[in-house]
């Protein structure tokens, strides 16, 4: 295995204090050496985008440990799963189950599962992390114990599971650029799938602001959910019971900790989005400020034909409005799920909604009274399938939908906290604020040269101070149709999210809804990170205040909107998730490179050869 990286540790911080990872009391905590803060390449080589790193299941070290993998059927496959509360090895040679500790190493994996992987890719994937005293469930490979993951589109078989608790020890940053078809042949990392592992999330919260990552912390602030081993531990009977998975009382001792994510949220928001028209007669004149329209009828003009400024649905109408959710993070899940009572609940007789529409290309647009539509059916049944688990049977198609979007929002401090989706509209409202600023202080001299962006997302008192606690300011990340494009006056299907509805009497779901009940809200379905492409995402499992951290990699093709905490001006945070004409504006014509990180790399790239933010990197 490589060298840790100077500085590496295998500590975390938790309040203040260095503690070693696996706080149990009654075993050896796990030890863990590698290299912090560098990327591991995601398994690839297939159709799949389900989060995997390369293992060579031969303890530490095995005889295969130095280099990469000698061939490509030694080097196996972990399925990155934070819904799993343990790690799991599938057995194949039948032998009974057990829990056992174990060392463990984890490989880079890119292109390892190809059909004829190169001696590059196989010399490449060398061990990066090694975990010893690590909790492992050994199962059979039978019948008992589902063993394969995705859905109707591609399907694996991994040969284990990298479970919550080994992930809850650390900040786990998964990068998942744009797909770029089944076979990625390009040689840029910035183009694959990475992991990286963090003992602590470097970045004070105004810095990782200003880079464009939204805090989102999860649905009870601070709280981790999930049961522990013990409270469905019974010695005296001599048996454990883990999700259906019987444990002998032997390794009792053992802590299952609590490492399940919930997420407040808000489905089907509509896609309301700010716009800003530079002036048409003067290049330093100001320029105007809009929210533009959701779903509802096209017209946007007051009583006297004028055009509104503020032309949106609210998240929470009736007729166009956003549905509001609670999801549990489950990496190893592909796309969203949703449970079907809640599916139910939300969008009603799924049969009656509106059919997707067939052929569907990415500029069909939907019209007339469809264009209000939260969701639409795909006609095609789907499968889904949950490896590291016991097997439930799905004897029948699985009913697909496609869902307007999805808007995750922090946690509520307060039980009389807005909704989610009311969260939503009051970002969105923030944001709007930001270039209301920008434009009411270039109007006041009648030259944009003389304001001074980016401005505060806060709202003004009376007495024009700011709020100091705004609850419009905190992040918001929307991915699926955030934002009516220009050029798209109507609804885009082929931007919506694909959704699978899994029945509320699957194993899995009872599972899960039975382990977080009544800590939680009842949770309604699973968010799997392999939806959010064009992202960064992380699981900050060691903040104090654990929480998902959403970066946008291309924040203006309207797939994905951040905005994170703008609480002052002049602060590049303030710049994430404004339309692209305004940054244009500010970095261009006043000159100003505040806001250069806000950009794609496809934009920084071009703007750069214009002379501006020259040497920014992307994100």
């Amino acid at each position: 295995m490589e060298s840790p990286r100077p500085g590496a540790t295998i500590m975390t911080a938790i309040g203040g204090l260095a503690l070693p990872l696996g706080l149990a009391c009654a075993v050896d905590p796990v030890e863990v050496a590698g290299q912090f803060g560098r990327p591991m390449a995601l398994v690839s080589g297939d159709n799949v985008r389900l989060p995997r790193l390369a293992f060579i299941d031969q303890g530490c070290p095995g005889e295969a440990a130095a280099g990469g993998c000698p061939t490509a059927e030694a080097c196996q496959t972990l399925l990155v799963d934070s819904l799993a509360p343990l790690t799991a090895i599938r057995e194949p040679d039948g032998s009974g189950s057990r829990l056992s500790i174990e060392c463990l190493e984890v490989r880079s994996g890119r292109n390892v599962v190809a059909d004829a992987p190169s001696s590059q890719a196989l010399a490449d994937a060398v061990a990066r992390f090694r975990f010893d005293n690590l909790p492992v469930v050994r199962t059979p490979d039978d019948d008992a114990w589902s063993w394969t993951a995705g859905n109707q589109v591609a399907t694996i078989e991994p040969a284990g599971v990298l479970g919550g608790n080994l992930l809850r020890n650390f900040a786990v940053a998964l990068r998942n650029p744009p797909p770029r078809g089944p076979n990625p042949s390009s040689e840029d990392d910035d183009d694959h799938p990475t992991l990286t592992l963090y003992g602590e999330f470097p970045g004070s919260e105004e810095i990782l602001a200003d880079q464009g990552r939204a805090f989102l912390p999860l649905q009870f602030p601070g709280r981790l959910l999930g049961r522990e081993l013990t409270d469905r531990c019974e010695v005296d009977e001599g048996r454990c019971e883990v999700d259906g998975f019987d444990i002998s009382t032997s390794q009792s001792e053992i802590p299952l900790l609590a490492s399940r994510m919930v997420m407040d949220a808000c489905l089907a928001a509509p896609p309301c989005g700010l716009r800003y028209e530079p002036s048409s007669t003067d290049p330093f004149g100001p320029g105007t400020c809009s929210l533009h329209r959701g779903p509802s009828p096209p017209a946007c003009v007051d009583s006297e034909g004028n055009a509104q400024a503020i032309c949106c649905d609210e998240s929470t109408a009736p007729d166009f409005g956003g549905m509001p959710a609670s999801l549990v993070v489950a990496t190893g899940v592909p796309g969203l799920v949703l449970f079907s009572d809640s599916a139910t609940r939300m969008f009603g007789d799924l049969d009656a909604l509106t059919p997707c529409p067939e052929p569907l290309s990415p500029n069909t647009e939907l019209t007339g009274t469809d264009r209000g539509s939260r969701a639409c059916r795909i006609s095609e049944g789907g499968q889904l399938h949950f490896a590291g688990w016991p097997s439930g049977g799905l004897d029948v198609p699985l009913t697909q939908l496609r869902i307007r979007s999805l808007a995750l929002v922090p946690g509520a401090e307060r039980s009389s906290a807005a909704g989610p989706c009311e969260r939503v509209d009051q970002r969105l409202f923030a944001a709007y604020l930001q270039c209301d600023r920008y434009q009411r202080s270039a109007r006041s001299t009648g030259d944009i040269r003389d304001a001074a962006p980016p401005y505060s997302a806060q709202r003004d008192n009376d007495d024009g101070e700011s709020h100091i606690d705004d609850p419009g300011v905190p992040g918001l990340a929307v991915l699926g149709e955030a934002t009516l494009q220009p050029g798209a006056e109507n609804p885009r299907p082929a931007r919506w999210i694909r959704t699978t509805v899994l029945p509320a009497d699957h194993p899995l779901a009872l599972a899960v809804r039975r382990d977080l009940t009544p800590d939680a809200l009842q949770p309604d379905g699973l968010l799997g990170t392999a939806l959010l492409a064009g992202t960064e995402v992380v699981l900050d499992y060691t903040d104090l205040n654990p929480a998902l951290r959403v970066a946008c990699l291309a924040p203006h093709t309207g797939r994905c909107q951040v905005l994170p905490d703008c609480r002052a001006d002049r602060r590049a945070a303030c710049c994430h998730g404004l339309p692209l004409t305004l940054l244009d504006e500010f970095i261009r014509v006043l000159d100003d490179d505040t806001c250069c990180g806000a950009l794609s790399a496809d934009e920084l790239e071009e703007i750069a050869q214009a002379g501006h933010c020259v040497g920014v990197l992307p994100p």
